[in-house]
């Protein structure tokens, strides 16, 4: 059998699928005068490209070409040919071992796919100017699919009727099927919700919005609405149409005919997102995930109940204090979670695959308008979908067995994406130049979108098998805000997860367990390989600049990310100490029938492919905040050690782009400063580079820049007191004066108070601890669950009084953001919340009266609520950084005060170390206290690290 070369259509996005699927695969493919060479017996084929990509993501010009001379001189016998040709030259060449049959079935579904993508395609372009922007726009325009798969948009089991109606890119509306299930047949499972209630309560809120009641005794088709079985109890499940036809279809439908009736029910507007078999509906607080029959791509759509039970152990993980605290930990991040899911038993028990559904949360859903918001989902973009190459000529015809002249230029193909035209209006916003604006863009797609799935896996041990597919971008001014991660049911997890969520593993075993020394290549595929490489391409092809040249941005961030103490380190190791990374090998699982759900040996389908970010030399790194929204990386150039003089040269980085270089000089117990650096913000961090790289009390120079000049002593040195005061590179809120006086209600008269900051107010790296530590002011939203958590210990609320519910801690830091004389603040190190502290005035708060005030004091009180970072070495680092932001942030601060409960004599121990000394004791109405005192000159002088 000859396959139907008619079908085989020449789609731009199926020749790259294609040929970027079969290289990644194989290292016979080379490239050489900007054409990919794909060797074959005695000849070979030749493609031009408009972009060659570092990572293997070529952009292809559009013509194939059979050469039987060499690479140098191929053009002089070039024959350009159909993609059917192509193709079948590389199967026949490259896997002569395959059947026949094999060989047909491969053919035809790659040319079922290209036809498909051609027919969407066309479609997609009609009705672009009708499109709204925002989530199921971007989730239905994913025209290309797979972008490195050899059939990227393979729907072979489904007739054209049924593709145009079902699958996504036709953006049409369907209706689900209702089918009434007695309890005993009930497979469920829930963590927040009664499942017969909501999904009974799915069905009512379905039919409102037809018009219908769920005692409506005629539907559309004249037939019974629902039987009376749902109101008294049975439950009411929903099925995708085609999961209802094979359920219809299926022997257990005919064996529990009088246990699941047919409600010969249908309700309305639902449309696919981009996996087929996740649906959505506006006007629905839910979305469903069904078990869908049908092979797409590598594998079959169904559901099983050890997926599903995951979905159920994700939210579980999250409602726990170790899961809000990663929540808390992400503040941009957040996850569609899939708590509740049913199915049917057989007689025997067991739980049915094909007529599984799980609730997904749409957190698009405007409850108070009953609709989706636009507001909610307007900036909201699948990422595969602005990753995906949009070439200018859409389709691409030619004659075969044609000898032709041959030219590189072709820009009615040349590459665009929308994440490209992101960069460039954002370079125009901020008039800076393109590959800066690069830089920046993937720095804070890194932030936002990779960093938190890492630190999922690092420090919680949570494996979110995060393909671009399952990530929606949040957009704000054209950069990269923020994410929602779908298909919770993609989780595994590792040892660190047992630890850390300990409580919940006492009775019960993960779902999906792995070890922590074999998952991480699989974790790269997905997260690396598949989600972060192709953005680095799609950045790259349409701002026509090397990948090589993103690659540093990454390599920064994976190096901090594993300075900051994570839990686990070895995916980061694995990202930066191997030469290269696990890659799927979706060409053979494809060409070979393999559904890789079901592999039981899933290595056999992984090959290697180049590491970009392996760091071949070890680099030592310094990774530092330099305000609120920068940070530098400063890599150690060279070191030269000799008769006690050391000399070491640095290279200072910012969004992965050298800014300066600078040397540091060590001798005569004296360190000489050389810099020669534009930005102010930087110079000052290579100072301070230069203080603590040799612990020294003063740094000289013999090229002072002008701002600095009336800090210089008189033997031309900067001391490390007087830069802990002026350097502008922790605190960046400057304090608005006012000598205007004000009567407080204890009666004692004070200044006018700034405006109470906003966001983070401090952040300093502690080179002693090699860690970042952070002062914000408390966000209610996001901080209340862990302030609640805290309180609550035994350990701390016979100290502060606080314990309570979640509402009685929301209204008391509601109550605190509107006393003016005071605010809160969350510590954090490395990102990791430890302690809550409140600033305050002293002469207005209850201390006031107790004492001989001045106009500027404050006090602190103080909180650590995360045990892991007690003890002294922490205590040290935190007591005097938060002293250091009082005396910075207010230059007339001369004294800070404490009053802690006078019995508690280690509290009055410890401060001394922070440079608190006590000065008497005396009564408040609900305690005897101790007045700690802390005088800025010895502060600076003597305590400050």
């Amino acid at each position: 059998m000859q396959p139907d070369k008619s079908l085989l259509q020449h789609h731009p996005l199926s020749l790259q699928s294609f040929f970027n699927s079969f290289s990644m695969e194989t290292d016979a493919c080379t490239v050489k005068h900007n054409t990919l060479f794909v060797p074959l017996d005695s000849s070979q084929l030749a493609l031009p490209l408009h972009f060659h990509s570092e990572l293997g993501r070529h952009r292809y010009q559009g013509d194939i070409f059979h050469s039987d001379a060499t690479q140098d001189k191929w053009q002089n016998s070039a024959t350009l040919i159909d993609f059917p040709t192509a193709i079948q030259r590389v199967v026949e060449h490259y896997f002569p071992y395959l059947s026949a049959d094999c060989h047909d079935r491969f053919f035809n579904r790659v040319g079922e796919s290209d036809r498909y993508i051609n027919t969407v395609n066309q479609a997609w372009l009609t009705k672009q100017s009708d499109n709204h922007l925002g989530f199921i726009t971007s989730e239905q325009s994913l025209i290309g699919g797979h972008s490195m798969h050899p059939a990227p948009k393979s729907c072979e089991p489904l007739s054209q009727i049924d593709q145009q109606t079902y699958l996504p890119e036709h953006a049409n509306n369907f209706a689900i099927e209702w089918f009434a299930v007695n309890p005993d047949h009930v497979a469920s499972q829930s963590i927040y919700h009664d499942v017969f209630t909501t999904m009974k309560q799915l069905l009512t809120d379905s039919l409102a919005i037809d018009s219908l009641t769920i005692d409506s005794k005629k539907n559309t088709k004249g037939l019974r609405a629902t039987p009376n079985a749902i109101e008294q109890g049975w439950l009411a499940l929903p099925m995708h149409p085609l999961q209802a036809k094979a359920w219809r279809e299926s022997k257990e439908a005919l064996d529990l005919q009088d246990q699941v009736i047919d409600c010969h029910l249908s309700t309305q507007g639902w449309t696919a997102t981009s996996s087929s078999r996740a649906i959505y509906h506006p006007k629905l607080n839910w979305m469903l995930k069904v078990s869908l029959p049908v092979k797409l791509t590598n594998s079959l759509r169904l559901l099983t109940e050890k997926e599903a039970k995951r979905g159920i152990q994700f939210s579980q993980l999250l409602d726990s204090d170790t899961g809000k605290e990663m929540q808390q930990r992400m503040p941009t991040t957040e996850f569609l979670q899939e708590p509740l899911w049913c199915s049917i038993k057989n007689r025997q028990g067991e739980c049915l695959d094909l007529p599984l559904v799980c609730l997904r949360e749409n957190v698009f859903f405007d409850a108070q308008h009953g609709e989706a918001s636009i507001n909610k989902s307007a900036n909201i973009h699948l990422l595969a979908t602005v990753n995906q190459s949009i070439s200018h000529e859409f389709t691409h015809t030619m004659a075969t067995n044609q000898t032709v002249g041959f030219s590189q230029n072709k820009d009615s193909n040349k590459e665009s994406n929308q994440i490209g035209a992101w960069v460039k209006q954002y370079a125009e916003q901020q008039n800076i130049e393109i590959v800066d604006a690069a830089n920046q863009w993937l720095s804070n797609f890194l932030d936002n979108v990779i960093a938190p799935l890492c630190i999922a896996r690092s420090d919680y041990g949570i494996i979110l098998l995060a393909h671009q597919q399952n990530i929606l971008l949040e957009i704000k001014e054209y950069l990269p805000v923020g994410m929602k991660y779908r298909d919770c049911q993609g989780i595994a997890l590792t040892d660190i997860a047992l630890k850390r969520f300990s409580a919940l593993f006492t009775d019960k075993k993960p779902e999906y367990f792995v070890s922590s020394d074999t998952v991480n290549p699989y974790l790269a595929y997905y997260l690396i390989g598949n989600t972060l490489l192709n953005t680095i391409t799609a950045i790259a092809a349409s701002l026509e600049i090397k990948e090589s040249l993103l690659w540093k941005v990454c390599q920064h961030k994976f190096s901090s990310l594993r300075n900051a103490h994570p839990k686990d380190a070895s995916f980061y190791d694995y990202l930066l100490d191997s030469p290269t990374l696990h890659w799927k090998r979706n060409f053979l699982c494809f060409l070979s029938d393999f559904n890789e759900a079901t592999l039981p040996d899933p290595s056999q389908i992984y090959c290697s492919i180049k590491n970009p970010f392996y760091d071949e030399e070890k680099t030592e790194r310094v990774h530092k905040p330099l305000s609120s929204d920068r940070y530098v990386c400063i890599e150690l150039d060279n070191i030269i050690e000799e008769d006690q003089q050391s000399h070491l040269h640095f290279n200072l980085f910012e969004y992965g782009k050298k800014q300066a270089e600078f040397d540091l000089v060590h001798r005569d117990e004296n360190t000489y400063f050389d810099a020669n650096i534009d930005d102010i913000l930087l110079w000052w961090s290579a100072l301070e580079h230069a203080f603590y790289r040799f612990k020294t009390e003063h740094v000289t120079s013999a090229t002072w820049p002008d701002f600095v000049q009336e800090l210089i002593d008189k033997d031309g040195k900067i001391s490390r007191s007087t830069f802990l005061q002026k350097a502008p590179i922790w605190h960046l809120q400057q304090a608005e004066t006012d000598n205007t006086m004000h009567t407080a209600a204890n009666g004692i008269s004070h200044p006018t108070r700034p405006k109470k900051p906003v966001g983070q107010v401090f952040q300093r790296y502690c080179y002693h601890l090699k860690r970042t530590l952070t002062f914000r002011v408390i966000d209610i939203e996001r901080d209340l669950a862990i302030f609640n958590q805290w309180h609550n210990h035994p350990i701390i609320h016979p100290v502060w009084e606080l314990e309570g519910s979640l509402s009685m801690h929301r209204e008391y830091l509601e109550k605190l953001d509107q006393d003016p004389h005071q605010f809160a603040v969350i510590g954090e190190f490395d990102g990791v919340p430890f302690g809550y502290f409140e600033v305050y005035w002293t002469p207005e708060d209850r201390l006031g009266p107790y004492y001989d005030h001045q106009a500027f004091d404050r006090g602190i009180h103080i909180l650590v609520g995360n045990f892991d970072y007690r003890g002294g070495t922490f205590f040290d680092a935190w007591g005097k950084s938060i002293f250091h932001y009082c005396f910075v942030s207010e230059p007339q601060t001369m004294r800070l005060f404490g009053e802690p409960n006078a019995k508690n004599h280690r509290v009055v121990k410890i401060t001394e170390r922070i440079g608190m000394q006590k000065q008497f004791e005396f009564d408040f109405l609900h305690k005897r206290a101790a007045l700690l005192q802390c005088d800025r000159e010895r502060f600076f002088q003597h305590i400050i690290f």
